[in-house]
């Protein structure tokens, strides 16, 4: 068993949070035992916020790759390698890394801009794109889905704009 450290008991602390949260008030005190209104208040707003931003990405992975598209993407990736090490991290859902790619390869960005909420990182989303490149995904994509109109002329230009992005 640990010994246990006796710990003073805390009456004032500092806050240094960003001025955007709290309306440029940085290092504002308060008790921990009563905080102040304003400080629930800007950081129940900053929650709302973030709740936003999240539902905001997620309608934008929708429009990105919708449901239609998905189901027909998801029987055409090519199977995940086995790892030679026998373990390592999770791989990551290929629904959120398609949805990632379509973003940097429609959009034109550069692979380092690829907005943190992805939830995505740039060397993931980049070795996705270049297996599923050369697996010909994006050709075998747009010929899998020539008969729904409005889905073809999306998947078109994503595959348009994987060939031009293919320097990997």
């Amino acid at each position: 068993m640990r010994p246990t450290v006796p710990v003073a008991p805390v009456t004032r602390m500092v806050i240094d949070v960003p001025p955007f949260v709290d309306g440029g008030r940085s290092g504002a005190e308060i008790s921990p035992a009563r905080p102040s209104s304003a400080y629930r208040l800007t950081s129940h707003l900053a929650v709302q916020r973030a709740c936003s931003r999240i539902a905001g990405m997620e309608a934008l992975a929708r429009r990105l790759v919708p449901d239609e598209m998905w189901e027909v993407a998801g029987s055409l990736m090519p199977g995940r390698r086995p790892r030679r090490q026998g373990g390592g991290r999770a791989a990551a859902d290929a629904r959120t890394v398609l949805t990632a790619v379509v973003y940097v390869i429609t959009s034109g960005c550069a692979w380092q801009n690829l907005p943190p909420a992805f939830g995505v990182t740039v060397p993931t989303a980049h070795r996705w794109f270049a297996r599923w490149t050369e697996a010909g995904l994006w050709r075998n994509l747009c010929e899998a889905t020539a008969h729904d109109p409005a889905l073809a002329e999306w998947t078109r230009a994503i595959r348009d704009a994987a060939a031009c992005r293919v320097y990997t």
